[in-house]
Formats: structure tokens, sequence, C-alpha cells
């Protein structure tokens, strides 16, 4: 007795079902993925550094949001100072805009890695709070630096017993900088500490202006803020001698 073949049209039609599923499945479209990628909008140059707008978008049909970064480029002596130098003048016109009294955001870079019972001292008598800070670790044998990002969540004297035990393989220079909430005035008065690199602040007038250009085409604006593993990274690496990460 005789089998009835299957008509060719289904098999066909089943054949290309098989080949065509497994596109659909295992990626989404062109659309999307250029919608999750950041689109670069505008990049403004100064001495030392560069401020950065990007627009980010996870899905096609979302208006998305804008990014505003200051982004360092300290590679040589020179760059650092015109870096430090653009960055402390920004952070003079924002001083210049607000009371005494007012509360800023800021990167504190510190010149040599702070022991943590000194950067506990700083804490206490001039930022009202830090949240993400960086160590500089030396390998016990092979004596080669790198550093270390951390986020804060404990008291002082928690921190001091937290950033001790890091790893026994590794000599903890110190603290080399911190994400700060300070008092304005505050500020000022560190600028003059001889112990500080930088004070690199959020929202000053110059980003701000820009962030506010893209707030009135009604984007939520993420920003503005200078990049603290960046300018940690770089600056350890010209100065002290930190490996790349």
């Amino acid at each position: 007795m005789q089998h009835a073949r299957l008509p060719w049209i289904p098999v066909m039609m089943l054949t290309i079902v098989v080949l065509i599923q497994p596109l659909s499945f295992f990626g989404g479209s062109s659309d999307e993925i250029e919608a999750s990628s950041p689109k670069e909008l505008d990049r403004i140059g100064f001495r030392g550094g560069t401020i950065v707008v990007r627009k980010i978008q996870y899905s096609p049909v979302e208006k998305g949001y804008v990014s505003i970064r200051v982004e360092p480029s300290i590679t040589s002596e020179e760059n650092l100072s015109a870096y430090i130098e653009s960055r402390t003048n920004a952070l003079n016109k924002l001083l210049n805009s607000v009371s005494s009294d007012s509360v800023i955001q800021a990167n504190v870079i510190l010149k040599i890695p702070m022991k943590p019972e000194d950067f506990i001292g700083l804490y206490e008598t001039s930022l009202i709070k830090f949240s993400d800070y960086a160590t500089v670790l030396t390998h016990k044998t092979t004596g080669v630096k790198t550093v270390e990002f951390f986020c804060h969540q404990t008291s002082g004297t928690e921190f001091t017993k937290d950033l001790m035990p890091i790893n026994e393989s590794f000599k903890l220079e110190g603290v080399i900088g911190a994400e700060a909430i300070i008092k304005a005035e505050e500020a000022r008065l560190l600028q003059s500490d001889s112990r500080v690199l930088l004070i690199d602040p959020f929202g000053d007038p110059v980003v701000q202006e820009i962030a506010d250009k893209y707030r009135s085409m009604g984007f939520y604006v993420e920003g503005p803020a200078p990049e603290f593993r960046d300018t940690v990274n770089q600056y350890t690496r010209l100065k002290h001698e930190v490996a790349s990460p």
C-alpha cells in the first residue's frame, strides 16, 4: 500500500519558516540596535578636555534622554595643568553664582594618596558626604600600582575598618579622590588646601547652559557631570605610575 505524498507547497513553506525564524528570534531589528547605542550630539573642546553630549535611547518608540559629561584628556603635564585651570575656573564661576551656604557636588581629587584616617579627618571637617571613592594599591610581590573604585555606604569609623583589609596581596597607599557633596564655602577653603589637586564641579554655568538647551527641547538631561573614574585613572597614570586599568 502506497503512502500519500505531501504536497510540495506546504513543505516549502515549512522550510522557509524554519530558515527565517531564527533571524528574528536571536537578534533585534536594525532600528532597535541603533536606538540602544548612544548617539553623540555635540562635542565642545576646552583646554585639557571635552564636553560630550550623547543621546541615550533604548527603544525607537522612546524619546530617550541626554547625557552630558566632562571628559578629561590628561596625557601630559601640560594637559593636566590645562584641565586643572579650566575646571578651577568653572568651579569659581559656579561658586560666584551661588550663596556661601549652598551645597554643590564635585569630584575631589587629591595630589597624593591620603591615609584613610586622614581622609576621614578631611571628610568630617569639609565634606557633607561622599559616595564613590578611589584608592591606590601596590601589589606586594610585583610592586605594580593599581586603582580600585568603591561605593561608600558607611560611616567614618566603618569606612576605616572596611577599607584596610582590601586584599592581603596588596598594600594600601591611600585614598586618591572621591565624589562628594560639599558646602560652597568649604569648597573655597579646600582650594587652598595643599593636599587637594582639584575640586571638579558638577553643573557649572558653562555646562549648565548646554544642559538648559537640551531641556528646552524636551529632553531629560543626566548630568552635567565631570568623569570621576577617567580623571583619577589618567591622573594616577601620569603622576603616580599606576598601571592602565
